[in-house]
């Protein structure tokens, strides 16, 4: 970068060093200024050649940018000020030639317009540059990713089909309004040929698009490197920027609004059971458990072996989906899961054991039972500690007038009493992995807009259905077709994930107007509307004008990079 702005201040250098002898041998500004320039035989032809080799060696980048941009039909800023140097030069040339001639244009000279419109545009790259590249210093391999510096100026890479239809149309539409400030004045009293192309050319160098082609690409840099700051790594950007519509978010529960770290709060034996007391219980489930590595299977076997309880020994392990686990001892069928399995194999459950799990659930633990073919033996309480930010996150989402809810394969009771402390609008519980996508779909069907934070191993069909789909706890460098990685364990990062979205859109809405305010005045004021301000606005003025408007953006874009 800084050899980049070496070079542009090369440039500059070189671009004063041929306007000035330029503007020194015009017979205007000695006329303005009072003195009297060097005379020597052909000096009228001096500033011709300055000012050419000016256009020559330093507007050369201009004019292929211009082709390129006209060849695929999407002139943008090269356009406008390829045009303003190619009408300056054009006119200079035909004032000295009737000069020369002693045709007329006594007096009248534009070789110095087109040297100081040169050295405008080339300090107006460079404020361009250096205030993009202030803004992005902190992130500038993600600007890289948006776009690439060519000839001084942020060309991204890829524009959005309305960005580039707005350029277009805003680019016809200052080429006809130099053209109607042209005719205008032309038809006006005691018109002047320099006075009317110099208001024309003033119009097309003010009113450059640059400021609203680096808006999007530039918003987009600060937007993913603050997201990236925030342990947020944004993989599909329209996904993201979408997210400002979210009108419900879900959460799974296990790993996500609580911290996964099981731990078995509660053993209850039945009346019916024939179990002689909470060891044995513990033990058969600790059997039935024991190869599977499910958070709740490594509860049990952890309770187990706290108090030192040998898992009993179960024949025929088979796991029932979206069920749990059977296995055999002796002539009998063991069967451990959660209230599923009471619907499934239709076993009956005492009004007392009722009441306990319903009292387990409203605890926040996720009830395991265990049955005996079909007479159930008992039940455990498994607990799930709430993480201490989820309340927070879920306050956060409502400020922004969102809704909350809770998506898990959880217990009615267990999700209920869970969202109820959050204060959550919406639950949708025993919900296994696999159909969590079609309750995300089913809302979607609906008109919702719902982004969904889960676990990318056992969520990711969930993940993919979401309008924007966040993978919780990732590591890093780890993988997931989520949407958005969060690489952190504080569910305040989903908040600040859809926070920094909704102001990102805002900052780009806000940077549009701001620009489109700045060139509609400069416009009025280059076109000469407001009197006598026409008589300073100057082509080169105007392309000062229109670097400062510039900045202006890009610095109020800066701001969001500051903002936590």
């Amino acid at each position: 970068m800084q050899n980049h702005r070496r070079h542009k201040l090369w440039r500059i250098l070189g671009a004063a060093g041929l306007a000035l002898p330029t503007a020194y041998l015009s017979p205007m500004w000695a006329a303005w200024f009072g003195y009297t320039p060097v005379s020597f035989p052909l000096a009228i032809f001096v500033p011709a050649i300055f000012a050419s080799a000016s256009l020559f060696l330093l507007g050369q980048a201009r004019f292929r940018a211009a082709y390129s941009e006209l060849r695929t039909l999407k002139p943008a800023a090269a356009t406008l000020s390829a045009l303003a140097l190619a009408a300056a030069w054009i006119f200079a040339l035909v004032v000295l030639i009737f000069q020369a001639t002693h045709l007329g244009f006594v007096g009248i000279d534009f070789w110095w317009q087109l040297a100081l419109l040169i050295l405008a545009l080339e300090v107006g790259d460079f404020l361009t540059i250096y205030s993009i590249e202030r803004v992005h210093l902190p992130f500038a391999n993600q600007l890289a990713k948006t776009g690439e510096v060519v000839s001084g100026e942020l060309v991204p890479s890829e524009l959005s089909g309305a960005t580039a239809r707005t350029i277009f149309w805003s680019v016809v539409g200052v080429v006809a309004g130099s053209a109607v400030t042209a005719i205008a004045w032309a038809f006006g009293a005691n018109a002047q040929p320099a006075f009317v192309l110099e208001r024309a050319i003033s119009v097309l160098a003010v009113a450059s698009p640059v400021s609203a082609t680096i808006i999007a690409p530039l918003v987009q840099a600060v937007t993913l490197a603050q997201a990236k700051r925030d342990k947020a790594i944004v993989q599909d950007v329209t996904a993201f920027e979408e997210a400002r519509n979210v009108d419900l978010v879900l959460f799974d529960k296990t790993g996500v609004v609580t911290s996964g770290v099981r731990s078995l709060e509660s053993v209850r034996i039945t009346r019916r059971g024939g179990l002689e007391d909470d060891a044995e219980l513990l033990a058969v489930l600790a059997g039935l458990e024991i190869q599977s590595d499910h958070s709740l299977a490594r509860a049990i076997l952890e309770a187990a072996e706290a108090r030192e309880i040998e898992p009993a020994e179960i024949r025929d392990l088979m796991n029932i989906p979206g069920i749990g686990v059977s296995g055999r001892i002796g002539e009998y069928r063991m069967m451990a899961g959660g209230p599923g399995l009471l619907t499934r194999q239709k076993i009956d459950i005492d009004v007392q054991d009722l009441y306990a799990a319903d009292a387990m659930n409203t605890a926040g633990q996720t009830v395991i039972y265990l049955a005996r073919d079909s007479t159930l033996l008992g039940m455990v309480g498994i607990g799930d500690e709430m993480r201490p930010e989820s309340a927070d996150a879920v306050w956060e989402i409502h400020a922004m007038r969102q809704k909350a809810g809770l998506l898990t394969g959880d217990a009615q009771g267990v999700a209920k009493a869970l969202a109820g402390q959050l204060e959550m609008d919406e639950t949708f519980a025993e919900v296994l992995p696999h159909d969590k996508a079609r309750v995300i779909e089913k809302l979607q069907n609906a008109g919702r807009v719902v982004a969904f934070v889960g676990d990318s191993e056992n969520d990711q069909a969930a993940l993919s259905q979401a309008n924007l789909g966040m993978a919780f706890g990732m590591e890093t460098g780890a993988e997931s077709a989520a949407h958005v990685l969060i690489q952190s364990t504080d569910p305040e990062a989903v908040a600040k994930v859809l926070r920094i979205s909704k102001r990102s859109r805002a900052k780009h809405l806000q940077s549009l107007w701001i620009a489109g305010t700045i060139n509609l005045i400069g416009l009025l004021l280059a076109a000469g509307v407001v009197p006598p301000l026409h008589l300073v606005f100057l082509p080169a003025v105007s392309a000062l004008i229109s670097a400062l408007a510039t900045m202006v953006v890009v610095n109020g874009i800066g701001g969001l990079w500051s903002k936590r």
